[in-house]
C-alpha cells in the first residue's frame, strides 16, 4: 500500500526532528515537505530565532524539500495568510495533511485543527500527551542532538545557551521546567540524530534578547533571549 504524503511544520527544534523520525518509523505517511515561515525583514523563524540560511542547511541535511513562506509581521493574521499560501502549493502536489510536533498543549492543538481544517487539510500530532521526560530521554538515546538556541530568561539562565540537550544537561535541568520545553522555557535546534544523512557543524555567535506577549488561552510574557547560530561549512 502506498504512502499517504504529508508535510512537516518545521522549527528546526528536537520536538519537529524527532515527529519526523516517529513517521518514518511509522510507515503510514511520507514527508514530502518540510514546512517553514520567517520574518520577511529578519530572515528568522519568529520563536527560535533562527535564520533561514540555518533551516534551509538543516533540512538538505535531512534530505527533505523545504517550503519556506515569509511573514511581514508577527500577527496570527499575516502568519495566516502566508501558510495558506503554502498550503494551496501543498495541495496542488496532492498533499492535504500535514503534522505538528505539539506534545500537550490542548490550546495550541486546537488552533492548529481549526485552522488545517478551515483550509482543508487532515492534522497529524505524533508526540501527542507522549510524557515529556521519557520523550526527551527518547530523543537522546535515538541519537539527536540538539542545542538550546533560545531560553525565557525568566526561567532559564543565559548559561544555558548553546549548550546541547543530553544526559547531564537534563539532569540538571530546574524541576519547574518541562524537560521538552513545552511551556515555551526553551527552544532547540537539532544538528544531528538518525533522521540527518550528515551531522550540521554549528558555531555560536552573538547573544540578543527580545520582549514578546503571546496571547492565547493561557496569555503569557516571554522575555526571550536567544544565542544567533552560524552554520560552518
Amino acid at each position: 500500500m502506498s504512502k499517504i504524503p504529508i508535510a512537516l511544520s518545521w522549527s528546526g527544534g528536537k520536538d519537529c526532528s524527532y515527529a519526523l523520525h516517529l513517521i518514518q518509523q511509522e510507515g503510514k505517511y511520507e514527508v514530502k515537505y518540510l514546512l517553514s515561515t520567517c520574518n520577511t525583514h529578519t530572515r528568522e523563524l519568529n520563536m527560535h530565532h533562527l535564520h533561514e540560511t540555518l533551516i534551509t542547511a538543516q533540512a538538505a541535511a535531512i534530505g527533505i524539500p523545504l517550503l519556506l513562506s515569509h511573514v511581514a509581521g508577527t500577527s496570527n493574521a499575516q502568519y495566516e495568510a502566508a501558510l495558506q499560501s503554502s498550503i494551496q502549493q501543498l495541495q496542488q502536489q496532492g498533499i492535504y495533511a500535514i503534522a505538528f510536533g505539539d506534545i500537550f498543549l490542548e490550546d495550541i492543538r486546537q488552533y492548529r485543527e481549526q485552522l488545517m481544517t478551515q483550509l482543508g487539510m487532515q492534522v497529524v500530532f505524533p508526540l501527542w500527551q507522549l510524557p515529556t521526560n521519557h520523550l526527551l530521554q527518547s530523543m537522546i538515546q535515538s541519537g539527536f542532538k540538539a542545542m538550546i538556541c533560545c531560553i525565557d530568561a525568566q526561567r532559564i539562565p543565559t548559561q544555558w545557551l548553546g549548550k546541547m540537550l543530553d544526559d547531564k544537561s537534563m539532569a540538571m535541568l530546574p524541576q519547574d521546567i518541562d524537560p521538552c520545553g513545552e511551556n515555551g522555557e526553551f527552544h532547540t535546534f537539532c544538528v544531528d540524530g538518525p533522521v540527518f544523512q550528515y551531522p550540521l557543524h554549528i558555531k555560536t555567535g552573538a547573544i540578543s534578547s527580545q520582549r514578546m506577549t503571546i496571547a492565547t488561552n493561557r496569555f503569557a510574557i516571554f522575555s526571550w533571549v536567544h544565542i544567533h547560530l552560524l552554520p560552518q561549512p
